[in-house]
């Protein structure tokens, strides 16, 4: 028997109607997967269009409109531009990553087993390193770019930091 407030008590109709919200919200969903139920008892279910058939998962039901452009692209073997340069950042910043820990591990090697050069190595690690923190500005303006124009839902790309990448690699700028 549902409840039926009493509209001369604020604290009652307000109670109320929170009590009645959450049956609503019970009852809805049990309404639902009633109907489901006995839909399926009834044989609702038995004569659909494309039943026993795979799915159609070709078609975006989001964004129709771009079903063509996506087509061509697949059937041609072609990515998005956002999606190349994308991947283009990654390798830039892979390549980047590989070069500073070749040189770090050349530089410590040598640091360690060439007294006589060490001076001579400090230099060149802290010339190595002024460097990479052009390349990685330069790459960053990259990255800024291509994160203004990818689509909003789809990740971006962090900036590098040269102090970051140096701990990523167990370096410092100083070698010591």
């Amino acid at each position: 028997m549902p409840i039926i407030p009493d509209k001369s008590d604020p604290e009652q109709s307000a109670e109320s109607q929170a009590e009645r919200r959450v049956r609503m919200r019970q009852e809805w969903d049990n309404l639902i997967e009633d109907l489901i139920a006995d839909g399926h008892e009834k044989g609702a279910f038995d004569n659909l269009p494309g039943k026993g058939k795979p799915l159609n998962l070709k078609q975006n039901p989001y964004v129709p409109e771009l079903d063509l452009a996506h087509t061509l692209l697949k059937d041609n073997d072609l990515v998005p531009a956002w999606i190349s340069e994308r991947n283009g950042l990654l390798q830039q910043t892979a390549q980047l990553r590989e070069q500073m820990q070749r040189s770090w591990q050349r530089h410590r090697r040598e640091f360690d087993l060439l007294p006589a050069r060490r001076d001579a190595l400090t230099i060149s690690w802290y010339d190595a390193c002024q460097g990479w923190l052009a390349a990685i500005a330069e790459l960053n303006k990259h990255i800024n770019t291509y994160n203004l124009k990818r689509p909003s839902d789809n990740l971006e790309i962090y900036k590098l930091d040269l102090d970051r990448e140096l701990a990523r690699i167990g370096a410092g700028r100083l070698l010591k």
